[in-house]
């Protein structure tokens, strides 16, 4: 069964009249998913309630961080953490920052826990490098 889609992107999907394929060789498809994300993105505005910062944790890797602007000093705020499923190939923080600004609820199937041994295994490797 396949899984469920977000109304959103059914909506995308028919606004272009199709789902998105793309072809090629991985910097073909890179820049194929780069034109679509900067057609989808261009109807999406910047949220006035954040303040976006970009940090660079290595010099291959660079997170961005969403906080609200009137967040309560040094009050601790919720953490998010979006995972591109880029497949290493496609996608970028411009090209994911739109959903990125989105409130997320996680789906019951969620599997955070691996996902997040991931993330935490490539950022030890990179201190290690």
């Amino acid at each position: 069964m396949e899984p469920p889609l977000s109304p959103t992107w059914l909506q995308i999907e028919q606004t272009i009249g199709q789902r998105p394929q793309f072809t090629g060789d991985a910097l073909s498809m890179r820049q194929q998913y780069k034109s679509f994300a900067d057609q989808a993105n261009s109807s999406c505005t910047k949220s006035a309630n954040l303040s976006i910062e970009d940090i660079k944790i290595s010099p291959h890797l660079t997170a961005r961080v969403y906080r609200p602007v009137k967040s309560e000093g040094s009050q601790p705020l919720p953490v998010g953490v979006y995972f591109h499923g880029g497949g290493w190939c496609c996608g970028d923080l411009d090209t994911e920052d739109p959903f990125c600004q989105l409130r997320l609820t996680p789906r019951p199937d969620y599997q955070f826990g691996r996902i997040m041994a991931s993330f935490l295994a490539s950022i030890v490797s990179l201190r290690k490098a």
